[in-house]
């Protein structure tokens, strides 16, 4: 298990990231749904108002019909990853991603990116992606030229751990 510390924002919501060390490998932890529908108090989370603005814009099934929060019906391709049951990663913690990760390398760790939900569109079916996940990739692809970055995992099957492994060749990483 791996005992993720919840911390609370500067906003009062609670996020699950975290890193730590073992044997020379920085284990870094994102938490995918940081912005999202699910787990957020429909009154006073602002991240969830956000996650809320997210859908309306990108889904229009989610303004239409409440049964359809997790449709991607009427989308494509990467469109699809608009649904209720996704998530982002806020800007604070993709900060915190990239410190880390600049750490890791400063300190000649490789680094082993854990999610929820995966961050590459070619890892996965575009339903399952995190919303912004360019954000979190062009984070991973400034260090493609470094060892550091050693694989990212992503699991999707509830009950089950199935990582999709992503080592350099996924991120296009020489």
């Amino acid at each position: 298990m791996l005992k993720i510390p919840f911390t609370e924002e500067p906003c009062g919501d609670l996020v699950g990231y975290h890193s730590f060390v073992q044997n020379d490998i920085r284990f870094i932890v994102i938490d995918s749904y940081d912005v999202a529908i699910m787990q957020r108090c429909p009154n006073t989370s602002s991240k969830r108002k956000r996650a809320e603005g997210i859908l309306s814009v990108n889904n229009h099934n989610f303004a239409a019909d409440e049964s359809k929060l997790n449709s991607p019906e009427g989308l494509t391709g990467v469109e699809k990853r608009f649904v209720a049951f996704n998530g982002a990663v806020d800007h604070i913690q993709l900060t915190w991603l990239r410190q880390t990760l600049k750490e890791a390398k400063d300190m000649g760790q490789r680094a082993i990116i854990l999610s929820h939900q995966p961050i590459h569109p070619k890892s996965a079916s575009p339903v399952c992606l995190i919303w912004n996940y360019e954000d979190g990739l062009n984070i991973l692809l400034d260090y493609r030229s470094t060892q550091s970055l050693h694989h990212f995992a992503a699991t999707w099957l509830h009950g089950k751990w199935h990582p999709l492994l992503c080592d350099r060749g996924c991120f296009g990483i020489s």
